[in-house]
């Protein structure tokens, strides 16, 4: 026996394009232990953390006495399960915004002043919502970008009311171990003013409760939100079944975490450990020429006025790079982080279904900027920041530790190219890293 709500926390899990939950099948429970002891009878500290397959094994229970017992399974109890779980779980957004200005003439990008993912019980649902801080355009690149601004407004969604694909392998030597998936949002709120998007995350796949990168307390994923203008839709439950109308290149590329972070507690405070990482990143790389390859510009306004647009028409074009086997170096006395990653197959949409590895000389010298990010962090509690840069792009990484020790990390790594010496445009060469490891 399965509750609707159960049924829905899967599915949300599955289909959250932006951090890759999949509790489930898949993820993991919150930490547990204390930071204090009895004040009169001190006792050692003791942490507990609960692993992706632990919230696996917790749902399987539950799932077993509904179906000994069903007279006690309730839809009240399972709300709980769900609400216990997400209640543990830490999430961690980043997001970089491409807004067209007024006069229709410039395509501009800029990082996110905040952002945010949550998922929350909602009675016998799960919602999710995306948020981004107001920002202007003009302010933030100057007068050329003017309207090229983000509202600030909240998109949130019942999981029953998301319209999501089926999940798609990536080619070659990724086969098997990242998918990626798409997911159609349609709202409508309280003016009649309707928000449309279609969600493309990039994430690990599970096999049987192992990932790519081999980590327990923390997973993350990278993904974009590429803007329309109206939908159609089905009923009961109302979705977005196609995008009707798509009229603006508008778009944001994310990168989030999912995990359960090292307690202060428990944070090491002596000795040094390396991290064996892996890497995805996403990023928009020459407005006007894509990679500067003379192939096409990175922004696709072609079918933006037409009746049900073709997939990845009035689109930014993207880049998926996928990495591996990077170490980073912790200090955690001297409470630094440093290290650098290399970027390496790149991968780009080609319609609907299918992603293509890029590969040539010329391709391969434009994947060559995302070389040897030199990344220098300061360690403050279980969290770090500082920056990350090469020769051609400067970036600033955030991340925390996860797990017990601080077995894990995660890291977003938000960057733009330097104002000189860069080998791409300067309206469009932009992007974000995800970075998990262990030790």
């Amino acid at each position: 026996m399965e509750l609707f709500i159960l049924s829905k926390f899967k599915k949300a899990g599955q289909l959250a394009f932006l951090i890759g939950l999949i509790f489930l099948l898949n993820s993991c429970g919150g930490g547990g232990g204390s930071d204090k002891g009895n004040e009169d009878n001190p006792q050692p500290v003791t942490y507990t953390y609960k692993t992706f397959s632990g919230i696996a094994s917790s749902i399987a229970s539950f799932e077993a006495a509904c179906e000994a017992n069903p007279s006690t399974c309730t839809d009240s109890n399972a709300a709980s399960l769900a609400q216990e779980i997400l209640g543990a779980t830490d999430f961690h957004t980043k997001a970089f915004h491409f807004r067209l200005n007024t006069a229709g003439t410039n395509l501009c990008g800029y990082a996110s002043s905040s952002a945010s993912y949550s998922m929350t019980v909602d009675v016998d649902d799960i919602r999710e919502t995306y948020s981004f801080g107001p920002q202007l355009g003009s302010a933030v690149q100057g007068i050329q970008c003017a309207g090229a601004d983000v509202s600030g407004a909240s998109y949130s969604l019942k999981t029953d009311n998301i319209n999501v694909t089926a999940d798609f392998n990536f080619p070659g030597a990724m086969q098997g171990i990242l998918i990626y998936d798409h997911e159609y949002w349609g709202m409508t709120d309280s003016n009649l003013n309707e928000t449309v998007f279609v969600g493309t995350r990039v994430r690990q796949k599970n096999n049987s409760g192992i990932y790519w990168s081999g980590n327990q307390y923390v997973i993350g994923a990278i993904g974009e939100i590429n803007f329309g203008t109206s939908c159609s839709y089905s009923s009961s439950p109302r979705r977005c079944s196609s995008v009707l109308t798509d009229q603006t290149l508008n778009a944001d590329i994310l990168g989030g975490l999912e995990g359960f972070k090292t307690f202060a507690g428990d944070m090491p405070s002596s000795g040094s450990a390396s991290y064996r990482t892996f890497s995805m990143a996403k990023g928009v790389y020459g407005v006007t020429n894509f990679l500067n390859l003379d192939v096409a510009a990175a922004a696709n306004a072609s079918g933006c006025n037409a009746s049900n647009p073709a997939h990845n028409t009035c689109h930014i074009i993207t880049l998926t790079s996928i990495s591996a086997e990077h170490f980073l170096s912790v200090d955690y006395q001297a409470k630094t982080l440093s290290g650098s990653i290399s970027m390496q197959n790149g991968y780009v949409e080609d319609g609907y279904n299918n992603k293509i590895l890029l590969e040539g000389d010329a391709y391969d010298q434009a994947l060559s900027t995302l070389n040897d990010l030199v990344i220098s962090a300061t360690i403050s509690g279980t969290s770090f920041s500082g920056t990350a840069s090469n020769e051609h792009y400067k970036g600033e990484i955030t991340g925390f530790f996860y797990g017990p020790q601080g077995k894990e990390i995660g890291a977003l790594i938000t960057f733009m190219q330097k104002e000189s010496g860069s080998y791409f445009s300067s309206t469009g060469a932009s992007g974000i890293i995800m970075i998990n490891g262990s030790k």
